[in-house]
């Protein structure tokens, strides 16, 4: 469901939702189990089964029950007409069916942020459908904004107010998380709860037929009360305004993202829960990563590092080190260390020594730094302390576990005054092994220093403190680069797309392929297509031995696996052979295609590579690179971005393959000019953009030889410009 006529957004309108004067809830109820009980109880008094008003939302909060009467012993009003002043903000938590004239009244009430807590609209097909979008023109005329339907609702903890049907409100802090599912935000409330993590805004986005992700984080961009923002992501409703917002987003705050629906069948379960299209995970993962969204692959993560931003500097470098009493913590900190990319700090001479000063003869001597099972709390400051004031360590990962020598409050404590009386801004994220609910754990959280109970979350803590320090320095870095214009190109390649276009053209052919690529300015290998055996053969002496041939035909998209593709064929016997050979293999493989001849081309030989564009219905055009060959669908070592592109985004899709090493000449390989492949991935990425009737495009394979790069393959798919009813 689109809406042509989507308000601009606007920050004062979103920040009626989170800080309202007053707030309406029609529906409310004092009868156990009902939703809108629950609602009353935590707007009244900030969690179900309190009765403490002085907990609640300080401002007015107007029931409205069909029945008037009195609530909880609070005026309950009988209809949204009766109620004594204007209205901020409204709840609705009525039968669907009466949504649309509730929202009327409320925003004749002068209500202008709704939240509508039913259900029953989108989700239900046609009906549902006709309803929601009567509920969105009847907001509109009024000027209102709405979030939800199917909403658990809206938490501003700094403003004390809950809006919501959680079950209580967590604490204050710095930590905004919007949600599309209700449950995980109520899971993660009461987790919150046990780990004194704090929270600033918590939303339910539900269905988004008004209010969706985007308006949603440029909002928290701009809230001084927020730090940090979570987000729990099942399918996005526009994936390229949420890149391009998210994109903005981090150069104030950091952003952490938990995708659920990665696989196919959790795509389709998402799809189904949501009513959204689920996009190709490949383009969310190409999307986080070019918009700087930290992607968290376990909810654990996710909170972690959403804790460590909201609590903890940025280090200057990624060199950590491990601080621990025993062995066995610290080499699985450093395995975790290592499969995340962070570095072991080297420990300098001066380090060494000042260690040797508080530390027992045989302490490890190098990092981890194991200072032995029985050290107590002495032995934890003096070596903090030490580390703090090593220049080559920029981050301290702390394992403390429990042994009978191990004193964790008091260790707890000396940690906090080594950390507050230190110059030195560097992150600290810790670990007491298996401790939980302890003082030491609610020490240590308490005064900002994350902890977890096992060690390999207090790594991860870290790698996000370091990812982001990471990110400020590239986007400063960029900042002081030159803008570059979008690539031109031959005015000739928009008459002769058209032209395919006009024809009813979907799938090029190689010729015609080859033909775009040439307009576009891509290198190609030499190639002629022959419509003989001995037309072959001439075409063979002219590329100039060994050749390769390939079929040349509409309905062939894999060459290889229909018997169309021949190489390393040195005479010109073997090219007429070859010829025939290849025209009857197609046939048996692919009957009734039409063979419009075959490519003689020329052999290049080298490193594979794969380059490529596609169209993803969330986020719009991609660029592929990765390795190539007819491996690649095997091997998958390919990396994407959405289009355009940077040179420095291109150049870190060539630093995300697992075999770059290859790219750098490894075994003998030929050396590849990374700059040129950079700027063809940008080339690439102005193309499609430039001309989006390109839906698909790839070239397989791209070879890097000692010569140059060459595309030897080219493969362009258009968009069906048949008119659709």
């Amino acid at each position: 469901m689109s809406f042509a006529l989507r308000p601009a957004w606007s920050y004062e309108d979103l920040d009626r939702f989170f800080h309202p004067r007053s707030v309406a809830l029609v529906g409310a109820s004092d009868k156990p189990g009902k939703v809108g009980t629950a609602i009353l109880e935590n707007l009244l008094f900030g969690a179900a089964g309190e009765r403490d008003r002085s907990r609640g939302f300080p401002g007015k909060v107007y029931p409205v029950n069909a029945k008037g009467a009195t609530l909880f012993g609070h005026k309950a009003f009988a209809s949204c007409a009766e109620l004594p002043e204007p209205v901020d903000f409204a709840v609705i938590a009525v039968p669907p069916p009466q949504v649309p004239e509730v929202v009327t009244e409320v925003a004749a009430r002068g209500a202008r942020a709704i939240s509508i807590i039913s259900g029953g609209f989108g989700e239900l097909g046609k009906p549902g459908e006709a309803l929601q979008e009567e509920v969105v023109r009847r907001a509109r005329a009024a000027g209102a904004r709405v979030l939800g339907p199917n909403t658990l609702g809206v938490l501003s903890v700094n403003a004390g107010l809950n809006a919501s049907f959680a079950r209580t409100t967590p604490r204050c802090g710095g930590i905004s998380f919007l949600s599309q599912s209700g449950a995980l935000i109520t899971g993660l409330i009461e987790y919150a709860l046990e780990e004194n993590i704090g929270f600033s805004k918590i939303v339910s986005i539900g269905d988004k037929c008004d209010l969706d992700d985007v308006d949603l984080l440029r909002y928290l961009a701009r809230d001084p009360e927020t730090q940090v923002i979570a987000v729990y992501i099942e399918a996005l409703r526009d994936g390229r305004s949420f890149f391009e917002a998210a994109r903005e987003v981090v150069r104030r705050k950091p952003i952490v993202a938990y995708k659920s629906g990665r696989s196919e069948s959790g795509a389709r379960a998402a799809a189904s829960h949501t009513g959204s299209l689920a996009g190709n995970d490949a383009a969310y993962a190409a999307a986080f990563r070019q918009a700087g969204v930290f992607r968290a692959d376990t909810i654990y993560s996710m909170v972690d590092a959403a804790m460590a931003w909201a609590s903890q500097p940025v280090p200057v470098g990624n060199r950590i080190a491990v601080l621990t009493n025993a062995g066995g913590p610290g080499v699985i900190c450093a395995d975790e260390a290592a499969s995340l990319g962070l570095g072991l700090a080297r420990l300098s001479d001066s380090t060494l020594v000042a260690l040797d000063k508080c530390l027992p003869a045989i302490w490890s001597r190098g990092n981890p730094i194991d200072i032995i099972g029985d050290a107590g709390p002495d032995r934890y400051e003096a070596s903090l302390q030490a580390l703090l004031a090593a220049p080559e360590v920029d981050g301290i990962v702390l394992v403390c576990t429990p042994q009978a020598m191990t004193e964790p409050l008091e260790t707890a404590k000396r940690i906090v005054q080594v950390v507050e009386a230190s110059p030195a801004r560097k992150p600290l994220t810790a670990s007491f092994l298996g401790i939980v609910h302890q003082p030491s754990e609610d020490w240590l959280d308490a005064h900002g220093i994350p902890e977890r109970a096992f060690p390999e979350r207090s790594v991860r803590a870290m790698d996000a403190l370091v990812k982001r320090g990471e990110q400020l320095r590239r986007l400063a870095a960029r900042d002081e680069r030159p803008v570059t214009s979008p690539a031109a190109f031959d005015p000739e390649l928009g008459r002769y797309l058209h032209g395919l276009a006009a024809a009813g053209r979907t799938t090029l052919t190689l010729a015609e392929a080859r033909r775009v690529f040439a307009l576009a300015g891509l290198p190609m290998n030499a190639s002629v297509v022959a419509t003989s055996p001995e037309e072959a053969a001439r075409a063979a002496r002219s590329v100039g031995f060994p050749v390769a041939m390939k079929v040349v035909s509409e309905q062939v998209l894999h060459k290889s696996e229909s018997g169309g593709v021949k190489v390393g064929l040195g005479t010109e016997a073997e090219v007429s052979a070859a010829y025939d050979e290849i025209r009857a293999s197609v046939r048996r493989a692919v009957p009734g295609a039409v063979i419009d001849g075959v490519a003689v081309d020329e052999v290049v030989r080298g490193t594979e590579l794969i380059l490529g564009a596609s169209t993803d219905p969330l986020f719009g055009k991609l660029v592929m690179f990765g390795m190539g060959g007819i491996f690649v669908e095997v091997y998958k070592d390919v990396s994407f971005r959405l289009a355009p592109l940077t040179l420095d985004e291109a150049h870190d899709m060539l630093d995300e393959l697992r075999a770059r090493p290859i790219l750098d000449g490894a075994r003998g390989a030929p050396k590849a000019d990374k700059d040129l492949l950079a700027a063809l991935l940008v080339r690439v990425g102005d193309l499609v953009r430039a001309f989006p009737q390109i839906r698909e495009l790839d070239v397989n394979p791209l070879v890097v030889s000692r010569t140059g790069t060459m595309a030897i393959d080219a493969r362009v798919l258009l968009e069906d410009a048949a008119p659709r009813s």
